[in-house]
């Protein structure tokens, strides 16, 4: 018994990598400090694909198949991020704690890409 499958179009997809670098915290006082950190990120979507290239892609057993698409749009971005944080305890009493921050950063683009297919 095999299930039937009625592929929609217009579906959408997206995907994130969030990769955290080497990072290190130095202790200015009791209640000052100062961190250095590192990131990689990149984000990628895809808009308006067919249900019937998503079958394509998983009922194909010879791994070679046609993808036609009338409308659709991907896009992919990637970037690296260098970064300082400085912290500070204002407050600190028995059960309460308020400490502030503030952190900078330098964003370093490593790439995008983009397809747009329309008939």
């Amino acid at each position: 018994m095999r299930a039937n499958k009625y592929p929609k179009s217009g579906n959408h997809a997206a995907a994130n990598v969030d990769v955290l670098g080497p990072s290190v915290l130095f202790n200015l006082g009791e209640t000052t400090s100062i961190a250095l950190f590192t990131r990689g990120r990149s984000f990628g979507n895809i808009n308006d694909l067919d249900g019937a290239s998503i079958q394509a892609i998983e009922d194909d057993t010879t791994d070679d198949f046609m993808i036609q698409e009338d409308h659709v749009n991907v896009l992919a971005h990637a970037w690296a991020e260098l970064g300082i944080s400085y912290a500070q305890i204002l407050l600190h009493k028995k059960q309460h704690v308020l400490k502030t921050g503030v952190s900078l950063k330098y964003l370093q683009g490593l790439g995008g890409s983009y397809a747009v297919g329309e008939n």
